[in-house]
């Protein structure tokens, strides 16, 4: 796989440091990982960012292994002027449910760059299917983790909050890699055919 490893956070210095090269000129990629699909009580386990499809971070707020977790609250603090700053641009894949995921958290997400399932469907309305895992297949040719390989499925599929710190971070890790990549395709694809 082409994806480099994802580097899991492991204390606020650090955490402080990375963010630290985020500004207006730097947009990042984003992806909550969550104990829900319903939009409305969705916590969050983890957050990956990335600044390019090489430089991951994992952030683990509420995994079982406990003693690994960051401590949310400050962790949000240490965020949220940077989510809520409209100067920043923020890429994700479905921000809908990121946002309200946020939301839930305190945040309100401001500057929104862009979003590749939307981009996708710009790019390619006829296709029926915008999910990471087929856009990543079909686009840049790249298998991808799925969350059932994670958690599996059915009556024995596990909570996110389960799933080991080093797996949870490989899975959010990629899919922030593969937005940031798919994000570069899709703005070079629509950007060329602006000039046609």
């Amino acid at each position: 796989q082409p994806v480099t490893k994802t580097h899991i956070i492991q204390d606020f210095e650090e955490l402080k440091k990375w963010l630290s090269q985020i500004s207006p000129n730097q947009p990042f990629v984003f992806d909550t990982e969550t104990d829900s699909l319903e939009t409305l009580s969705a916590q969050l386990i983890g957050i990956s960012l990335c600044t390019s499809a090489e430089n991951m971070i994992y952030i683990p707020l509420r995994h079982q292994e406990t003693l690994r977790n960051l401590a949310i609250d400050e962790v949000l603090a240490l965020l949220k002027p940077i989510f809520e700053n409209p100067a920043i641009l923020k890429i994700g894949q479905n921000l809908k449910y990121d946002i309200h995921v946020l939301a839930n958290a305190g945040i309100e997400l401001q500057g929104i760059g862009s979003d590749t399932m939307l981009e996708s469907y710009v790019f390619n309305s006829a296709s029926n299917r915008h999910d990471l895992g087929t856009l990543a297949k079909k686009y840049l040719e790249l298998d991808s983790i799925s969350y059932e390989d994670l958690t599996g499925k059915g009556v024995k599929q596990i909570p996110f909050a389960e799933v080991v710190i080093e797996k949870a971070a490989e899975y959010s890790g990629e899919d922030v890699a593969l937005t940031y990549k798919l994000h570069q395709l899709f703005s070079e694809k629509l950007h060329a055919t602006e000039q046609e």
